[in-house]
């Protein structure tokens, strides 16, 4: 009897017991076709197709969940660069008040030091 090989369901997406499970669900899938008289080929080909497909809708939900954490990320990153704008906002209001405090201090020590 033969059975179809691991190789059918080499894919770089699954790694360890993921691709090891997969392997085995076609060959069991295989088997099964075998037992209720489905020819070889046939069954051969209906495992290998149902491996396929499972590792395209696996890959396809990977890239789907991938789109969402990027959109999440976007939507993040512009509120990030909101407040970004605003601590620069403020920051620039400081720097002008810390210079009044300091002519301030300037004027005070001139006059405490050279009164008139």
């Amino acid at each position: 009897m033969n059975r179809p090989k691991p190789g059918y369901v080499q894919d770089e997406a699954l790694s360890g017991p993921a691709r090891w499970l997969l392997a085995t669900m076609v060959v069991e899938l295989y088997t099964a076709l075998k037992r209720a008289g489905v020819d070889e080929a046939e069954a051969q080909a209906a495992a290998v197709a149902v491996a396929e497909r499972s590792t395209t809708h696996r890959l396809e939900s990977v890239i789907d969940d991938i789109k969402r954490d990027l959109t999440d990320l976007k939507i993040r990153m512009a509120a990030l660069e909101g407040r970004m704008v605003a601590l620069e906002g403020n920051m620039q209001a400081m720097k002008w008040m810390l210079g009044f405090l300091m002519a301030g201090n300037v004027a005070l020590l001139v006059r405490a030091f050279f009164p008139s």
